[in-house]
């Protein structure tokens, strides 16, 4: 028996799709203004992006395969191998480092996070972010308040001072440009104003942290709102300043904001990406395989759902005749049929070739089977294709979540279900009662 989540063999098309979905997320990746990177258990990589060619003047590519001591240099290595050991033992490490780079030193965060499967660790994916700019800011808080004006006015990064009940005393042209306010506007605004709603809490439980002196520093990205509405990400690094009046001994706030909008919507796309395939815009395996593990731990409380497992029968007849494009076409289109058939609360995704799943949350065996029969009957009514004249048919396989079940079993039993399918429908005949879950499209091919 063939698992069901193991990837059938690929055709032309097929590898096509997946090496344009691979060039799509490394143009991604390689956008991203962050170091980012993934270390198998061995410390050797698997995927970078291009940032690393500023940092260690070494592209992706020649990075590819090498230890991570070769890239990093023995020095380096060797102060971040305790972090490293500690990733690789299943805990997040978050630090700050220096790193020297052909253009010279720069301050980073760096976030070390395992990968891990089924309770095993099986690599590390590394994201460092420059932090220069905040230490740029430490400085310039020492110097005298005519330079510190100066520094502040020309500062790139939007910058704001305000009091401790939150009123903006100075801001600069970047804070104007990235809130969309004249610099007038801001100074004597609450800072709450510019805060989004769902962080609005945070923010002003850190403010009172900040000014009682129970922090000094606080670092954190966060959602702003611009004048017209719309949501800022922003990475916000507030600092305690006092004024440098003798007499005022109150704490300011220094607020240095880093647009990183840019940087959320690629990090969005990319999670997409590694969640949905590219052809169908349904789940992928790894999309598939999370909502799965939710639907196990659900049937533990007793709502647990059941699981479709569709294949078309005679999918290479459609590539054969008609070439992958209308092969693809199908594929979009029995996507399509399933998502129509289904709830918003439910999950569908292609788990490779011509094979989908369908997870039905809440949802009994009989409540499955009846799904299965309104997708067979929308694609048999369907005759507007042009892979019509082929005989196209829908093996529908179904099984229930309930407690104690793994994935495996359920979908072990889903695929014995959808063979038994497929064989009555190869020797053209239904199968009895509840099984009755083939279809086929057929029609008179079209004329040239």
């Amino acid at each position: 028996m063939i698992d069901p989540l193991e990837h059938p063999p690929a055709d032309s098309g097929d590898d096509t799709a997946r090496e344009l979905e691979r060039a799509d997320q490394q143009a991604i990746l390689d956008n991203l203004p962050a170091l980012i990177a993934y270390w198998d258990r061995g410390l050797r990589n698997r995927l970078a992006n291009k940032v690393y060619v500023e940092y260690f003047d070494m592209t992706p590519e020649e990075i590819f395969g090498r230890h991570i001591s070769e890239v990093l240099g023995p020095d380096l290595y060797q102060q971040n191998l305790p972090y490293l050991e500690r990733a690789l033992a299943g805990e997040r490490q978050e630090f700050d480092r220096e790193i020297p780079t052909p253009t010279g030193p720069r301050y980073t965060q760096a976030l070390y996070l395992p990968d891990v499967h089924e309770g095993e660790v099986r690599g590390i994916f590394v994201l460092v972010t420059d932090i220069s700019a905040r230490r740029r800011a430490e400085v310039a808080l020492a110097l005298a308040e005519s330079r510190f004006r100066t520094l502040f006015e020309a500062a790139p990064s939007a910058t704001l001072v305000t009091s401790a009940d939150g009123l903006i005393v100075s801001a600069n042209d970047a804070a104007g440009r990235l809130f969309g306010y004249d610099v007038a506007a801001l100074e004597g605004m609450d800072v709450d104003a510019l805060v989004h709603p769902a962080d609005l809490a945070m923010s002003r439980r850190v403010r009172d942290q900040l000014t009682a002196g129970r922090i000094t520093r606080f670092s954190e990205e966060r959602r702003y709102r611009h004048a017209d509405g719309h949501t800022v990400w922003a990475q916000a690094e507030v600092t305690v300043v006092r004024a440098t009046d003798p007499d005022d001994d109150r704490p300011y706030l220094l607020a240095q904001l880093q647009d990183t909008s840019t940087r959320k919507s690629y990090e969005h796309e990319l999670e997409h990406l590694a969640h949905h395939d590219a052809l169908t815009g349904t789940l992928n395996r790894r999309g598939l395989t999370r909502v799965l593990e939710r639907q196990v731990v659900l049937a533990e409380s007793g709502r647990g759902g059941s699981v479709l497992l569709c294949d078309l029968d005679n999918f290479k007849a459609v590539n054969d005749r008609f070439g992958h494009e209308v092969g693809d076409d199908l594929l979009v289109h029995v996507a399509r049929v399933l998502r129509r058939a289904v709830r918003a609360s439910d999950a569908v995704g292609r788990l490779g070739g011509d094979e989908f799943a369908v997870v039905l949350s809440r949802a009994g065996a009989e409540d499955a089977r009846t799904v299965g029969a309104t997708v067979a009957r929308s694609l048999e009514e369907d005759a507007g294709f042009p892979w019509n004249g082929v005989s196209v048919s829908i093996s529908i396989g179904v099984a229930q979540f309930s407690p104690g079940r793994t994935i495996d079993q359920v979908l072990r039993e889903a695929d014995r279900d959808m063979y038994a399918v497929k064989a009555a429908g190869r020797e053209r005949r239904s199968r009895p009662a509840a099984h009755q879950l083939v279809t086929r499209t057929e029609s008179h091919p079209k004329k040239a």
